[in-house]
């Protein structure tokens, strides 16, 4: 199985680990680099689960981006082998894919969620992400992550 990771940087005893591809486009972003999925950060699953492996002295890993929920079943696979390593898991998302946050949240394998809200609730969304065919506003998001 392929991943698109941009980079993973190691500091101290976190690791964080960046995903290429968002489906935003804030003008704000500190991660402009990775909006995008670009062939050069596909990765082969297995390495990269090496890669962690050999990590001396991590105590957590840090699931961020981009947005890690676009490759869904990649970050699945990453969130149990940080399990099986024995780290404390953080997930970075900006929840736009509620289903899919609902779905690897079941499987209890994130210690902490850190949900980024991009705009406030009164309408400014497509302006604040510049994502005019992204169809779910952030208050949208918040009704489905809470609301069943």
């Amino acid at each position: 199985m392929q991943v698109s990771i941009g980079y993973i940087l190691a500091q101290n005893s976190t690791i964080r680990l960046f995903f290429s591809g968002c489906n935003f486009n804030c003008p704000y972003c500190n991660r402009g680099d990775l909006i995008e999925s670009k062939q050069e950060h596909n990765r082969d699953l297995k390495e990269v689960i090496q890669e962690l492996r050999t990590s001396k002295g991590a105590k957590e890993l840090i699931f961020t981006g981009g947005e890690p929920l676009l490759q869904r079943q990649a970050l699945i696979q990453l969130l149990k082998a940080a399990k099986t390593l024995k780290l404390k898991t953080i997930l970075e998302t900006n929840g736009s894919k509620p289903s899919a946050l609902r779905s690897i949240l079941e499987l209890n394998l994130v210690d902490t969620l850190r949900l980024s809200i991009k705009s406030p609730l009164d309408g400014m969304f497509e302006k604040v992400t510049r994502s005019q065919t992204f169809f779910v506003t952030t208050k949208s998001i918040l009704d489905e992550l809470f609301t069943s």
